[in-house]
């Protein structure tokens, strides 16, 4: 194929596999399903969202690991890289699932409500929407591998329009990630709520998941330039995936009413139970000092 062809995107994932940040960020990237998955054991509030981050870490691990040691000359190349180009567009499905469902649980911290029959109805809403969203992407995506290597241009036309279209519905998702935050800041002033730290984070989150949006519509729309670089993925591929798995490791959203950093939620707890082991003992001495009284009373 020559340069000035159409270029597959996914290419890239192999093409700088041997460079030492490429290695570095599969190493990352386990180092994160590690830590997310030891999270999700112990049996966090919202289990669901560490499961949704837990797959999506594990997916891109797989991804890459996949690519670490493939050559274009290799047989199976093409498979690989159509199993890759799969984990790395369903992969993206979690991550936005993970972050439209803490906005939903922030939704109903903000209104004071909890309504478990609510929760099961947006849960399916939000699978259909990214779900479908997603379908369309990896159809797009394994359209446009198999027609470069048919030179099927007909074909490639219509998986890139495919994949645009997918990139275009998730910017809409994430528009609303985005900005549904602060709209809950104004419209709503629960008592005993701290309301700046979820939503800068789940706004932080949203614009996250538009960066990768905007890479997956203007990658699939360009031929050549910064967008189909190394550079580019690492800016607006691996940077917005690590806002979000940061900020879900390093926070606790156990209690969004009052969100803290996870290792001093931990510490906070052990303090508390210090405190309640110090009161125990209090008020133990003073019942047995009240006993030792009225022991002695009697006597006399």
């Amino acid at each position: 194929m020559n340069a000035k062809g159409p270029i597959n995107p996914f290419f890239l994932l192999a093409r700088g596999v041997h460079k030492p940040e490429s290695v570095a960020f599969t190493f990352i990237y386990a180092f994160f399903l590690i830590l997310l998955t030891l999270r999700l054991l112990r049996r966090p509030r919202f289990k669901l969202i560490y499961l949704f981050l837990v797959i999506f870490t594990g997916s891109t691990f797989i991804s890459r690991w996949l690519l670490s040691d493939a050559s274009p000359n290799d047989s199976s190349f093409k498979i690989l890289l159509i199993v890759a180009g799969i984990f790395v567009v369903a992969g993206f499905l979690f991550i936005v699932e993970a972050v439209m469902a803490l906005l939903f649980e922030w939704h109903c911290t903000m209104r004071g409500v909890d309504n478990p029959r609510l929760r099961r109805i947006m849960t399916i809403v939000h699978h259909m929407i990214v779900l479908g969203i997603s379908v369309i992407g990896i159809v797009g995506a394994v359209m446009q591998i198999t027609a470069l290597d048919s030179l099927n241009m007909a074909q490639f036309d219509t998986a890139k329009s495919l994949r645009q279209a997918s990139g275009a519905l998730f910017m809409v998702v994430a528009l609303y990630l985005m900005i549904y935050p602060f709209i809950l800041l104004f419209l709503f002033n629960p008592v005993g709520v701290n309301k700046a730290l979820p939503t800068v984070i789940l706004s932080l989150c949203g614009t996250a998941v538009m960066m990768e949006s905007l890479y997956r519509v203007v990658g699939a729309s360009v031929t050549s330039g910064w967008f189909l670089t190394q550079n580019a993925l690492d800016v607006l591929l691996f940077m917005p995936e690590m806002i979000v798995l940061i900020a879900f490791t390093a926070l606790d959203f156990d209690n969004l009413a009052d969100v803290r950093l996870a290792l001093g939620r931990k510490k906070k707890d052990e303090d508390e139970d210090e405190d309640d082991e110090d009161t125990l003992s209090e008020t133990a001495r003073k019942d047995i000092e009240t006993e030792s009284i009225a022991m002695k009373g009697m006597r006399t």
